[in-house]
């Protein structure tokens, strides 16, 4: 069964009674789009959602791939003017790293921080176009699958060093 439901003047989106659009997140960024993945298990293992039509209900599904990231790598920045990345870590954890630089916006130079592990906290986010992002391995070895609104194109992808925006990579102890 689907339902809508609204809140602080958005409609979430709801499958079974369980929400499935994030709320409880603090994100700074406009437009960011972070979704809780459905995991069924039972003796036999475990099913996870990765892509439900009503995630994004105008979105058509073009191309999907997959890239790794090894842990205490690095891989940044880079921003997309036409199409939106929509990530899912699918084994292993890693952070994401957002850095809003839309020209007028609102938010510009704010940045999010997203630690997302395959296991405990299954998510799809949406980076908005014009919000540079990178990520970080945390696990030995981590597949984030790719799930994008166009079939990719490198005159789309605009890159900058890694150390040209100042993000908190590090891991902090507490």
């Amino acid at each position: 069964m689907k339902l809508t439901r609204e809140v602080d003047n958005r409609t979430i989106l709801t499958d079974g009674g369980i929400t499935t659009e994030v709320r409880d997140l603090k994100l700074n960024i406009e437009d960011l789009r972070v979704f809780r993945l459905s995991s069924y298990m039972d003796d036999r293992g475990y099913v996870r959602e990765l892509w439900k039509n009503n995630y994004f209900p105008d979105a058509r599904v073009e191309q999907v791939y997959f890239a790794t990231c090894t842990k205490n790598v690095i891989k940044c920045w880079h921003f997309h003017s036409e199409h939106r990345d929509r990530l899912c870590v699918i084994t292993g954890r890693v952070k994401l790293g957002l850095v809003d630089k839309r020209p007028g916006s609102a938010y510009f130079d704010k940045q999010d921080s997203l630690v997302i592990d395959a296991n405990i906290n299954p998510m799809i986010v949406e980076v908005p176009t014009m919000v540079y992002h990178g990520m970080m391995g945390l696990a030995e070895e981590s597949i984030v699958l790719n799930i994008p609104t166009h079939v990719y194109d490198p005159a789309d992808e605009h890159k900058a060093p890694a150390d040209s925006i100042d993000f908190p990579w590090e891991i902090k102890n507490r």
